[in-house]
């Protein structure tokens, strides 16, 4: 995934194979383990990382 320079996310629809592989194990294993997941709860934990992430790079 590819990003302009200045953006903070990526353009909307460009999800990679990797993306919806690693998606569909989450929800995969959630139901395994008894928990209720929805593709907007997997959606927004990984906003919330890449958020993080983000503001630790530019602290160092």
């Amino acid at each position: 995934m590819t990003m302009k320079r200045g953006k903070d996310s990526p353009p909307h629809g460009s999800s990679s194979e990797s993306d919806v592989v690693l998606e569909h194990y989450v929800i995969v294993w959630c139901t395994k383990n008894g928990k209720d997941v929805k593709k907007q709860d997997i959606n927004d934990a990984i906003t919330e990382q890449v958020s993080y992430a983000r503001k630790k790079m530019k602290s160092q």
